[in-house]
Order: structure tokens, then C-alpha cells, then sequence
């Protein structure tokens, strides 16, 4: 596959599109934009979903490979991968503003602002920090309005399902797998573990601050978790990924064959508007365990 020289090939290609991309190439086929005209690119599944959902998707001029929902955005163009655009592309789109999860690349961040581009970094981690990415797309797009009945909409939904759990005298201790091979699970200060509290379940890996930690089998032993919550990210991958993993054996969910995967990733492990569509399913689903 001559993989010097393809591996050579990877590491210059972005520096050229970029060295055009500063130098203003393709000015004829990217005029300028029209003064108070806003052009959004969304490089984040969950900001694409806070656009629309705030009704201001005609202003969605580009999205990343990632953004499926809703189906109406795949006709959308696209403007490269997951936080880490296309510089070609992305420059005959004329963003105004580009939102973005917080790890884009400096290098690219710097380079949008230097043309004059509103750049908006936040990989939410909390329900706050989604409040506050609405918060802030809202007001790119001219939707403030739209964005707090939206923050209101989300946060009235969560109390109503507090309240529906708070009868619940058992409270379900819950593990959070996001992957199996090697095992991953997400920490305690997520939106994820946040959402299991939300739902009257027990969070069991609170004790870990990062957002996603890989562990042993050993450790998940150590947790015994009632229910596994294993969201569906990948064709193919059912609960006999964890059902028949060696050294499970003794896990009560796994004697039980308590693996919940009926909640897509993309709503749950999603910090976006979706996000507490996640949280009630999971409320239902603990709740039969009284």
C-alpha cells in the first residue's frame, strides 16, 4: 500500500488545504457573505440537533459525516468528520459561525478566527453545559427565545420525571458500558451518570472522574451492578457482548441477564435536545425492577 508515502501524503494534504484556506483561495467560487447573512456549520451531531430543533435549520449550510438526526439534515453537505473539518470544503460552504465539540483542533480554531469566523467550542459534560450549548447556539442563530423555552421545555420534563421516581423504594444500582472490547464505562461526572440519577437509579462509578474510564473485568465484579445500561453504538452488538464475557459470571446483571440496550446511543450518550427522551426511557425501564 506504498504506506510511507500514503502516511506522507495524510500529514501534508490538511497543511496545503490550510495554507489555502489562510491565503483565501477560491475567492470566485466563495464570494463574500452578505453583511448580517448567518451561515452555520454544525461539525457536531448534537449541535445539528440544537439548530434544528430551535427551527433555524435553514441556516445550516454544512454538518460533519456524524450529524443523522434528524433525517431531514442529511441533505445537508457535508463538511468533513466528526469535529475536524474539511478545510476545501468547509471554505466554499462561508460559515459565519461553526460549531463544535471543545477538542477541534487549535490550529483550526485559530484559523477560523482569523477569517472572521464565530467559532463555538463546548463538548457538553453536564445537563448545565447543555443548557448553556443551547444557550449559546440560540444566540448565534438569532433563536434566543426558542433557546430558553427550550431549556425550560427540558428541565420541566426532568423534574416531572423526578417526581415520577421519587415513589420508587428501590433504587437500582446502575453501570454505564459504552464499549465492550475493552470494557468501557463512563465516570460520575457526566451527563450520563447524571441522567442514570435522574432516572432513580444508583450511578456505581461515580468514584471516576473522567468521562470514560477502561476497566477491568475485575473491577466490574467489583461494582456488581443490578442493571447495565449498554446503549446500542454499533450494528451487530447485542448483549451477548457482556453476556458472555469471561469473568462476568457473578455480576447480578449478568446472572439476571439485566443488560438494557432498547436506548440508542445516539440519545443517550448524545448531549443534545434527544437527551431527556433518554432519561425517561431509562426511568421506565428501572422502574420495572420494583
Amino acid at each position: 500500500m506504498h504506506y510511507a508515502l500514503h502516511t506522507m501524503h495524510n500529514r501534508l494534504f490538511p497543511v496545503v488545504l490550510l495554507a489555502l484556506f489562510i491565503c483565501g483561495c477560491n475567492t470566485e467560487q466563495s464570494p463574500p457573505v452578505n453583511e448580517n447573512e448567518i451561515r452555520v456549520v454544525s461539525l457536531s451531531p448534537n449541535y445539528t440537533e440544537i439548530v434544528y430543533r430551535l427551527g433555524a435549520e435553514n441556516l445550516l449550510v454544512g454538518r460533519s459525516d456524524a450529524c443523522n438526526y434528524p433525517p431531514e439534515s442529511q441533505s445537508v453537505p457535508i463538511a468533513g468528520q466528526y469535529a475536524s473539518p474539511n478545510w476545501e470544503k468547509l471554505y466554499t460552504l462561508r460559515p459565519t459561525v461553526v460549531l463544535s465539540a471543545d477538542f477541534i483542533d487549535d490550529r483550526i480554531h485559530k484559523t477560523l478566527l482569523s477569517k472572521g469566523i464565530d467559532v463555538y467550542r463546548n463538548d457538553p459534560k453536564t445537563f448545565d453545559d447543555l443548557y448553556e450549548a443551547i444557550r449559546q447556539t440560540g444566540k448565534r442563530v438569532k433563536k434566543e427565545d426558542e433557546a430558553d423555552e427550550l431549556i425550560q421545555n427540558i428541565q420541566t420534563e426532568l423534574a416531572d420525571i423526578q417526581d415520577s421516581v421519587a415513589k420508587n423504594t428501590h433504587k437500582p444500582r446502575v453501570l454505564v458500558v459504552v464499549w465492550h472490547n475493552p470494557m468501557c464505562i463512563v465516570g460520575g461526572n457526566t451527563f450520563v451518570a447524571q441522567a442514570v440519577r435522574l432516572a432513580g437509579g444508583v450511578n456505581l462509578s461515580d468514584d471516576l472522574t473522567k468521562q470514560y474510564v477502561n476497566v477491568s473485568p475485575e473491577r466490574i465484579v467489583e461494582y456488581s451492578p443490578d442493571i447495565i445500561l449498554f446503549p446500542q453504538m454499533e450494528a451487530g452488538v447485542t448483549a451477548d457482548a457482556l453476556l458472555n464475557y469471561p469473568g462476568l459470571e457473578s455480576v447480578p446483571a449478568i446472572k439476571n441477564k439485566r443488560i438494557i440496550t432498547e436506548i440508542p446511543g445516539d440519545i443517550i450518550l448524545r448531549p443534545g435536545p434527544r437527551l431527556v427522551e433518554g432519561v425517561r426511557m431509562l426511568a421506565e425501564m428501572l422502574s420495572e425492577e420494583e
